[in-house]
């Protein structure tokens, strides 16, 4: 009778192993990639952050047709959209709260939004026409119940990285232009 020898299907250990290497090999050269398209997508969540506070405190100035100011706190990267009344601005008013936080007198205006930057995210400037709008590392923009601003325009870098993006603000139409800067 003859031999008849068994064919079974599967891989040696040879062919395993280079598949193993091949896989390491390749994610090992993607890592980089991935790691700065994350960076560049944080950063651009940022600058979304800063534009919808800016369209949110544009239409509720409209809306409530009243003075509104968008605070940006550069050692919190924090983004607050404050309603101004009192016979003291209400910037002034914020302002003075926050040097004062003991003070419970002080801060009577309306907080209406509230945003963190994400992790790793520091605002590196803040430009406007008129540079008194700063202290202590606040920066704002009014904006008015005719639906005008203050032009400004803020620079968010990444820690990680030298990549920043700069979103800036247009007065009269409130549009809002955000530029990648490699």
């Amino acid at each position: 009778m003859p031999i008849h020898r068994v064919n079974r299907a599967g891989f040696t250990l040879i062919e395993v192993v280079l598949v193993v290497l091949i896989l390491l090999l390749a994610s090992s050269l993607a890592a980089p990639s991935f790691r700065r398209s994350f960076q560049q997508a944080k950063l651009q969540a940022a600058s979304r952050e800063i534009i919808a506070a800016h369209r949110y405190a544009r239409s509720m100035a409209v809306l409530q047709q009243k003075e509104l100011a968008m605070f940006v706190d550069t050692q919190q990267g924090q983004i607050d959209v404050v309603a101004l009344s009192g016979g003291q601005t209400g910037r002034d008013m914020f302002l003075d709260g926050r040097r004062n936080r003991l003070s419970d007198e002080a801060v009577q205006t309306e907080s209406l939004l509230q945003r963190l930057l994400p992790e790793d995210i520091v605002v590196l400037d803040f430009e406007s026409p008129s540079r008194q709008q700063e202290l202590d590392g606040v920066f704002w923009a009014l904006y008015y119940p005719s639906g005008i601003s203050d032009s400004y325009a803020v620079r968010l870098q990444d820690r990680r990285s030298s990549r920043s993006i700069s979103v800036e603000v247009d007065h009269l139409a409130g549009t809002v232009t955000a530029t990648l800067n490699p």
